[in-house]
């Protein structure tokens, strides 16, 4: 599927030829012309495209009024369009006896990527470069698509490892879904959560809204029955994927510190959720799995089209210095670019990513696209290992070097 980056191309006028001169031939003639309008349009409406950059979404539920420094491609700010649609998602039940129902993912046929042997050398050499760094190879997953050609590479990609703060790229999709099916009738202060949660990776804000989107909450230790009914609810956040073919993935724990409800570790029932301490159960996914998800949010296929533009707003990063470099980690805030996929690419470069990092591990999932429009693809690298959460140069020189190579394949 080629992503769409400019405005969609009008319907050219072609020259009509004369109407003959008997009344059966000119009703033929204009029939004729009737259909192959219907055609046109049927074609142009359904086929699924990528977005423009610029899209008016009237009637925002919910206006994120700050707009990001685009540099050379102005987006405009994320909203949020109440409108429900009955092609965002479906209705599953819950338990097979119980008439309680949620939305599931509105992805039934899930994107067919085709191997790629250019892109696959792409991917050995990142995994060639690893080890010359004398990083665990073992510790290393990764995919890349050419969204262009809807080509695919990988390393490990089925391997499901612990994502970190990516699990909020997936939490957004499943409130974007709850609230164009107009399920969340309380709104609160979700526009400031959203921004915080994906632009700044707030613990706190993606507390509230994992609370909001499972109707559960944190809290002390529950018995039996009353911990397997919020267990279920918390859950729901993975079986709205897993329906949609995102087999084995579990986003249903909260990440850690949350300052506001003063738990710098899991304790309570979100300790009670991960049995037993030797072998706890967290968070995991696959890089197949975030970068598929990546791809239906640039493609507009994730929920609708507007809620697809919205997050992929929320998920741009102005790779301008005077928009990341004052960001100080080492105060508590999150920068999206230093040290990770962005840090050494091009200042024009279109970025749109979601990245995670730990003391014992790193991961980034992105959309990349040059600023000749010539080479788009997505880029998911996920490293459990101490070695690559503590190499603040391994993933922007691992993501300059696949940069340089796809800019040769498209060129």
């Amino acid at each position: 599927m080629k992503y769409r980056t400019k405005s969609s191309s009008k319907l050219s006028e072609q020259k009509r030829e004369r109407f003959s001169e008997t009344f059966q031939i000119q009703i033929y003639a204009f029939a004729t012309a009737i259909a192959v309008v219907v055609i046109y349009f049927y074609t142009v409406f359904t086929e699924k495209k990528p977005r423009p950059l610029v899209q008016t979404v009237k009637e925002p539920l919910v206006t994120v009024t700050e707009k990001p420094n685009l540099s050379t491609k102005p987006v405009p700010d994320s909203t949020i369009t109440p409108k429900p649609s009955s092609s965002t998602s479906f209705y599953v039940p819950v338990y097979p006896n119980q008439n309680s129902q949620e939305l599931a993912y509105n992805i039934i046929n899930p994107s067919l990527f085709v191997p790629s042997q250019k892109l696959q050398e792409v991917v050995d050499d990142v995994v060639k470069f690893a080890k010359r760094e004398q990083l665990p190879p073992q510790s290393l997953s990764i995919t890349l698509i050419d969204v262009n050609s809807g080509e695919v590479a990988s390393y490990q990609e089925n391997e499901l490892r612990y994502p970190a703060s990516i699990a909020k790229l997936f939490w957004m999709t499943v409130l974007y879904s709850q609230l164009e099916a107009n399920t969340d009738q309380n709104q609160g202060n979700i526009n400031k959560d959203l921004k915080q949660m994906i632009r700044e990776s707030n613990n706190d804000a993606a507390s509230r809204i994992l609370d909001r989107i499972t109707e559960t909450e944190s809290g002390s230790q529950l018995d039996i029955k009353e911990f397997q009914h919020w267990l279920n609810k918390r859950q729901s956040v993975n079986r709205f994927f897993q329906i949609a073919g995102y087999g084995g993935i579990d986003i249903s724990q909260k990440t850690f510190p949350i300052l506001y409800l003063k738990l710098y570790e899991p304790k309570g029932r979100d300790l009670q959720m991960r049995g037993i301490p030797v072998k706890p159960l967290r968070n995991k996914m696959t890089t197949r799995q975030a970068a598929t998800l990546m791809y239906e949010i640039v493609t507009g296929q994730a929920i609708s089209d507007s809620a697809s533009e919205q997050m992929e707003r929320l998920l741009f990063r102005d790779l301008q210095p005077k928009a990341w470099q004052h960001i100080d980690p080492n105060m508590g805030d999150f920068n999206p670019v230093q040290a990770f996929f962005g840090e050494y690419l091009p200042k024009d470069t279109y970025f749109v990513s979601k990245a995670g990092w730990t003391n014992d591990s790193r991961q980034e999932v992105a959309f990349i696209r040059t600023s000749d429009d010539k080479s788009a693809y997505i880029l998911a690298i996920f490293a459990d290992s101490r070695d690559y959460a503590q190499h603040w140069t391994i993933f922007p020189k691992m993501s300059r070097l696949v940069y340089k190579r796809m800019t040769v394949i498209n060129n």
